[in-house]
C-alpha cells in the first residue's frame, strides 16, 4: 500500500510532537528512499524523497527556529570522506556537551552526503569543536560561523611515496614513508622526537631516513618475495588506528 510522509518534532524527555502538515509533508506515495544533504549550503539539513515513477521531492528546510551548521570532512590519511570520525563540541570547561560520527545512510537507490549538522553554542558560531580523525589522531577548530557548510581537512599524518604503494622487486627500489605529528592546531609537534614504524605482517624492513622540519622519514624494502606488508604506526606511546599496506611486485 501507500506510504506517508511524517514528520516528528522532538521536543525532549523522549516527548514528539505531530509537525508533519506544517513543514509541508503528509502526500501518500510509493516512496523507496530518503537521502539528507545540505544542497543550498545554508547548515540546515535538506531532504529529497524519491518514489515510484514519479519524480523525486525536494524538500528544502526553511526553518528558522534554530541555528546551526553542516561540517563536510576531507580525509587525507584517513578516507576521503572522513567516514569513522568523531566531532565532539567543546565547552569553556574543555568538556565534551555532543557526539556526532561521520557517517552515510543508505537505501538500494541513493545515498545521503557524509555531512553533520551542530547547532551553534554562541549567537552566530559554534565556538569549539574536537574533530577525532580516523586515524586516532585529534584536531581543533574554533569559532565556525553558522548559517553556512564547512569543509575541514585532515592534516596529512602518513605520506608514502610512490603514492600507489606499490614497488617492482626487480628495481630493489624502497618505499618511502613519511610521518608528521601534529598539534591540535594542525601544525607540526616538532617537539616529539619518539616515532616508530613496525611491520605487523608481511617480510619487509624498515630503516630510519632522518627527520626534516619535523617530519619523520622511513625506508621500507622487501624482503626478497613477492607480496605486500602491513606498517603500524606509533607516535610517542600512540598507535595509530590506520595500518596502511605497501606492495612488493615482480
Amino acid at each position: 500500500g501507500p506510504q506517508q510522509l511524517l514528520a516528528r518534532w522532538n521536543a525532549g524527555d523522549f516527548a514528539l510532537g505531530e509537525i508533519s502538515e506544517t513543514v509541508g509533508f503528509g502526500e501518500l506515495g510509493e516512496f523507496r528512499g530518503l537521502t539528507v544533504g545540505d544542497m543550498d549550503l545554508d547548515g540546515d539539513p535538506d531532504l529529497i524523497v524519491g518514489g515510484m515513477a514519479v519524480p523525486p521531492r525536494v524538500y528544502r528546510n526553511d526553518l528558522n527556529t534554530g541555528e546551526g551548521l553542516s561540517l563536510r570532512l576531507e580525509g587525507t590519511t584517513s578516507n576521503q570522506l572522513g567516514r569513522g570520525s568523531q566531532v565532539f563540541v567543546v565547552n569553556e570547561e574543555k568538556e565534551f556537551t555532543h557526539r556526532f560520527l561521520v557517517s552515510s545512510q543508505a537505501n538500494p537507490n541513493s545515498m545521503s552526503e557524509s555531512l553533520i549538522f551542530i547547532p551553534s553554542t554562541s549567537p552566530g558560531k559554534v565556538d569549539h569543536v574536537r574533530v577525532r580523525w580516523p586515524t586516532g589522531i585529534e584536531q581543533d577548530f574554533h569559532d565556525l560561523e553558522t548559517g553556512r557548510q564547512h569543509s575541514l581537512k585532515e592534516p596529512e599524518i602518513i605520506s608514502i611515496e610512490p603514492r600507489t604503494r606499490r614497488v617492482s622487486l626487480a628495481s630493489g627500489e624502497p618505499i618511502r614513508i613519511e610521518v608528521t605529528p601534529r598539534n591540535l592546531d594542525g601544525s607540526i609537534d616538532t617537539a616529539i622526537k619518539d616515532i616508530d614504524l613496525y611491520i605487523t605482517h608481511g617480510d619487509a624492513s624498515i630503516t630510519g631516513d632522518g627527520v626534516e622540519n619535523g617530519k619523520h622519514r622511513f625506508l621500507v624494502k622487501a624482503g626478497g618475495t613477492v607480496g605486500s606488508a602491513v606498517i603500524r604506526v606509533k607516535i610517542k606511546d600512540k598507535y595509530l588506528l590506520i595500518r596502511p599496506r605497501v606492495f612488493f611486485e615482480p
